[in-house]
């Protein structure tokens, strides 16, 4: 947990931020926290937002992958903010502007076309973490949310990485995508039910 001014009502509050969850067992941890964090009475606001971070390198490379899900988002923009509207004309995570994607064309889809983070779709991460960082949701203490919208993305990620063949890509390893009971047998195995 750690401090951030975007969060609180009158100025910085605690963010929670998770070490890297690579299984569905690692997403107990998302259960735990946020059942504790309702159970101290914490909530969200309207300036917090849920931010995940999908792996974007490959040997210190963009992955190929990377830049068709970037293209994705970037053409269905539309629908994906008509999925939290709440977050439209908000400052930490605007709509791509013509700046970046002129920058973006102009770099060959590079990441270092992003002038700063405050997009929905953060290239920047990609430099400090080696990741695309998402940054559309609202904040939430509700771990179905939370671990849907992880697992959504991933998703569209693992559909953009098929060959034409139609297999996976070696060096992506997902997990099938999660049906609703595994959400459920996710929560009870963490002891929340």
């Amino acid at each position: 947990v750690k401090t951030d001014g975007s969060c609180g009502v009158t100025g910085s509050g605690p963010e929670v931020i998770s070490p890297i969850l690579t299984t569905l067992a690692d997403l107990r941890q998302v259960y735990a926290i946020c059942d504790k964090l309702n159970r101290l009475g914490y909530r969200t606001n309207e300036r917090c937002g849920l931010h995940i971070h999908l792996g974007a390198s490959a040997a210190g490379e963009i992955k190929k992958e990377i830049r068709r899900l970037i293209n994705f988002y970037a053409k269905n923009e539309g629908s994906f903010f008509g999925l939290a509207p709440t977050r439209v004309g908000n400052t930490y995570c605007n709509k791509f502007d013509a700046r970046l994607r002129d920058n973006y064309r102009a770099n060959h889809g590079s990441l270092t076309s992003w002038t700063n983070r405050y997009y929905w779709v953060n290239g920047q991460a990609f430099d400090v973490h080696g990741t695309l960082e998402i940054r559309l949701m609202a904040g939430t203490l509700n771990p179905n949310s939370a671990v849907g919208w992880a697992l959504f993305n991933l998703y569209l990620l693992q559909r953009l990485t098929v060959s034409r063949a139609g297999y996976p890509s070696a060096h992506l390893a997902l997990p099938d995508p999660v049906q609703g009971s595994d959400l459920t047998t996710l929560r009870r195995e963490s002891g929340l039910d």
